[in-house]
């Protein structure tokens, strides 16, 4: 569902459906990000491992990224379009550039040795997670480089978040960047927060 005002003190909207879910058909983790020229996309994760489709079904290779967008300030929005095709894909957090183009970076749900079939690699028999990118040049409605943005050397690296999502396009300058922010494992078998930062 999703919700919006029209200016800071003013009221919240009544909530509009952004997409239908079954028994069978699981929609969540959604993130929002309004484009510089105010298309609103909302993403979110179809069927993800833990769904109720994947459990009850047992089904494998399960889980990928979805967008609906909306043209109209969040009155309504299109019909859900699977971005992705990397399986159990979650956590999608996206940004737009000075271009126009959308960065969508998002992980995979790799915990544990019996969830196998959609790790990118295995690290000491452990089904590990890296952080992938996928990218936009008109406004959502089709994507295209797909692909590993950052390999973790010793364990998953998950919950992707970018510092810069905003609704002004970005400046080019030397000095400025994003920061991605994840949650790693490390060398001593602990979890931290890293970051990396673009200034291109």
């Amino acid at each position: 569902m999703f919700r919006h005002k029209s200016n800071p003190s003013g009221t919240w909207s009544s909530p509009t459906k952004v997409a239908t879910g079954s028994q069978f058909l699981d929609y969540w983790i959604p993130s929002v990000l309004t484009l510089s020229n105010g298309i609103i996309n909302v993403y979110f994760t179809k069927n993800g491992p833990e769904s109720n489709f994947a459990i009850t079904n047992s089904a494998k290779k399960t889980g990928r990224i979805m967008v609906s967008i909306s043209n109209n300030y969040g009155f309504s929005f299109s019909a859900p379009q699977e971005i992705t095709t990397t399986c159990d894909a979650e956590y999608a957090r996206a940004t737009q550039n000075s271009f126009g183009s959308i960065l969508l970076v998002f992980s995979r749900y790799a915990l544990n040795s019996s969830n196998t079939d959609c790790a990118d690699e295995f690290i000491d028999g452990f089904p590990v997670s890296n952080i992938h990118q996928i990218w936009s040049s008109d406004s959502g409605a089709t994507w295209s480089g797909e692909s590993i943005l950052y390999r973790s050397p010793y364990g998953s690296a998950m919950h992707p978040y970018i510092s810069v999502e905003t609704t002004r396009k970005q400046t080019p300058c030397a000095n400025c960047q994003w920061t991605l922010v994840f949650q790693q494992r490390t060398q001593q078998g602990k979890w931290a927060v890293m970051n990396m930062s673009s200034q291109n």
